[in-house]
């Protein structure tokens, strides 16, 4: 068998210019000549893969309009020094930028990711999804920013992929130790990790880069506690605000009655226009997690009892369905982040530790098992979860059979 033949680290320099108004069949030294050129110099890694025009102006900062010039091996030294145009960068007067830069300057072309191509990197990366998505997404890669100290997000996809693949893992690989270091839950370092990811995939679909990221998650049990209060915790919570007789306590009942009733999650609560409500029809018009159309949903009676002590109390006017009453934004969108506050604060006053909207949904699917002896189908009807194997989660943890097979086993020794 023969050997292979080892690959050299790289193999060719290539040009690519755009100059208005050229054509394919043009030479090479007219493009390098051409007034308003933009040109773009890098070196391959890997023989025959040349990048395309399109990938290449996404790296440059500054581009005349026009055509792709094409792309010449090895050009020769004079050709170069004649070239005005540098990474992107149109100068005027003759230059010798090319005579002084090293081999570290004309590298692959992700390390030369210029800030506009970042940024039309994250501009492409966010558009089209759901405000919930979006504010999420924001959310992971401003903590992605925050880490490296730098002012936007836009600097920091930058910084992550103009070093190349090693650098870029190498970076991210201390960003997963930082946040275990912060003692962040399993779920939230790989929500953020994968975030990541997600951009430098986004980068090397569109041709900015050359490679994706390595860097695995952090192991993490899914649904450790899918109990949450349970039914006689909810009915704490009921009584705790039967005890209070002012307007937010309707408020606060309504959204409540939601989060458990229907399984609904804090986002599609506060989600929740007045359009999507019809208490004479009894249905409520959810728009579910990674839905990209609204579904409805039955309101049992006790739900639209709460929410018409609510509406007596908010009108019908058109907007959102739950309003903060605070000083400051009164009359705004109640958030998912003070709607999980008013939870917090209700379990407290109802005597119970760590009450969290999502933990009321727990709840809820697992009574909705219970009384259905397990009817995994019928729940997902009620849960709306896309996979049912999450569901299966639910009813091992409500039926404990690990602890059953253990206590057998023990009967029997």
């Amino acid at each position: 068998m023969r050997p292979r033949r080892p690959q050299r680290q790289f193999t060719s320099l290539y040009v690519v210019c755009f100059a208005p108004g050229a054509g394919h069949r043009n030479a090479l030294s007219s493009a390098l000549s051409a007034p308003g050129r933009t040109c773009l110099y890098f070196r391959l890694l890997r023989p025959r893969k040349l990048l395309s025009p399109q990938s290449a102006m996404g790296c440059c900062s500054d581009r005349a309009p026009g055509g792709y010039h094409g792309a010449s091996p090895e050009p020769d030294t004079a050709s170069l020094k004649g070239a005005r145009d540098t990474y992107g960068l149109t100068t005027n007067g003759s230059s010798d930028i090319l005579s002084s830069m090293s081999n570290e300057h004309l590298a692959l072309p992700e390390s030369n990711l210029a800030t506009t191509g970042a940024s039309r990197l994250v501009e492409v990366f966010l558009a089209g999804r759901s405000p919930r998505t979006l504010e999420a997404y924001r959310q992971d890669l401003g903590s992605f920013r925050a880490f490296l100290g730098v002012a936007t997000v836009d600097e920091a996809a930058r910084l992550l992929l103009a070093g190349g693949p090693g650098a870029a893992n190498e970076l991210v690989l201390r960003y997963r130790a930082d946040l275990l270091e912060k003692g962040l839950a399993p779920a939230t370092i790989n929500r953020r990790l994968a975030a990541v990811r997600s951009i430098t995939k986004v980068a090397r679909m569109t041709g900015l880069v050359g490679f994706t990221l390595e860097v695995p998650g952090v192991k993490s049990e899914s649904y450790r506690d899918t109990r949450g209060p349970g039914r006689d915790g909810y009915r704490r919570l009921l009584d705790a605000l039967d005890a209070r007789l002012d307007a937010k306590a309707k408020r606060d009942r309504a959204a409540v009655r939601l989060l458990y009733d229907l399984a609904l999650r804090r986002g599609e609560v506060v989600s929740l226009d007045m359009e999507h409500l019809d208490l004479e029809a009894g249905k409520l018009s959810v728009l579910g997690k990674g839905r990209t159309e609204r579904e409805l949903v039955s309101l049992p009676e006790p739900t639209k009892a709460a929410l018409l002590a609510w509406l007596e109390v908010r009108g019908t006017e058109p907007g959102p369905l739950f309003t903060n009453f605070d000083r400051a934004g009164k009359g705004n969108r109640l958030t998912g982040r003070s709607l999980h506050r008013i939870v917090r604060d209700l379990g407290k006053a109802a005597g119970l530790e760590k009450v969290r909207p999502h933990g009321l949904r727990h709840a809820a699917i697992t009574e909705a098992l219970s009384l259905t002896n397990g009817n995994v189908r019928m729940v997902q009807k009620f849960s709306r979860h896309k996979d049912l194997r999450t569901l299966n989660v639910y009813d091992d943890n409500r039926q404990d059979l690990g602890g059953a097979v253990a206590a057998l086993v023990a009967a029997g020794a």
